[in-house]
């Protein structure tokens, strides 16, 4: 599984990130944070990538070399699963459940080409009726969180955004980095014409669901690392239960 020159052995390294939920997530931070694929993270390319406002550079590099276990002045895959393996709370389970939710996925897309290919009418309806019932609960789900990041945004630093040391800001940075765009699924059109189903609704809503999917992986990471920065380097108190109760009815929509 190892792309952009990591090697799996070096992936599956042991340690507690290997024993951990969750961290096939880190693993792809680790892999867009690491612009030039070398395998590890220098200090330049850790405080791109995760600057988003809440820590100034001197604090990213103090957390850089807490991070950097091992001294090398470089971050590798398993330092940093590692950080935040011991750093995710009640967020392993989530990022487990997204890691799931993405093989899960994966094969409804595949089921649903066979019926598209081969299905009867009513196989077809049914299927496009699933497929857009779980596009919407997966973008209601990541309504919920990107109000929540909203909510924090407000209250660490309206401005999400710092100056580097040459008066330029750093970009490029990991909230700032879009979904990736997926191609269109040829796959998914009538086998005759004259069909009464809608022939590029299938194809947009596959599409925007494996988007919505990353897209809510990154935004709860970045909600968890909004919260544990701000715990570990600032002293901040964590917000109470109340402050959080108004977001719960709306993950439980559907």
């Amino acid at each position: 599984m190892g792309d952009k020159g990591l090697p799996d052995r070096e992936l599956l390294a042991p340690g507690a990130a290997a024993q951990r939920k969750g961290t096939s997530v880190i693993l792809d931070i680790f892999r867009r944070a690491d612009k030039n694929d070398d395998g590890k993270l220098s200090l330049e390319e850790f405080q791109a990538f995760f600057s988003d406002g809440t820590l100034n550079e001197e604090e990213l590099e103090k957390l850089f070399h807490t991070i950097d276990s091992d001294n090398t002045n470089n971050v590798d895959t398993k330092e940093l699963c590692d950080y935040f393996a011991d750093h995710m709370g009640d967020y392993e389970d989530v990022l487990a459940s997204l890691e799931m939710l993405n093989l899960s996925i994966l094969k409804a897309m595949d089921y649903t080409k066979r019926v598209y290919e081969s299905g009867s009418n009513v196989d077809q309806f049914v299927t496009r009726f699933l497929l857009k019932e779980t596009a919407n609960q997966t973008q209601s789900l990541l309504s919920s969180v990107e109000s929540a990041v909203d909510a924090i945004d407000e209250q660490t630093n309206p401005a999400r955004h710092y100056p580097s040391k040459d008066g330029h800001g750093l970009s490029d940075t990991w909230y700032d980095n879009p979904v990736p765009s997926y191609p269109p699924t040829a796959w998914m059109v009538p086998r005759e014409q004259g069909k009464s189903f809608q022939t590029g609704s299938p194809d947009a809503k596959a599409e925007g669901l494996e988007g919505q999917i990353n897209r809510l992986a990154k935004l709860i990471g970045k909600l968890e690392d909004k919260v544990r920065a701000s715990i570990s380097l600032r002293g901040a108190v964590l917000p109470s239960q109340g402050q959080f109760r108004d977001i719960a009815p709306v993950l439980g929509e559907g």
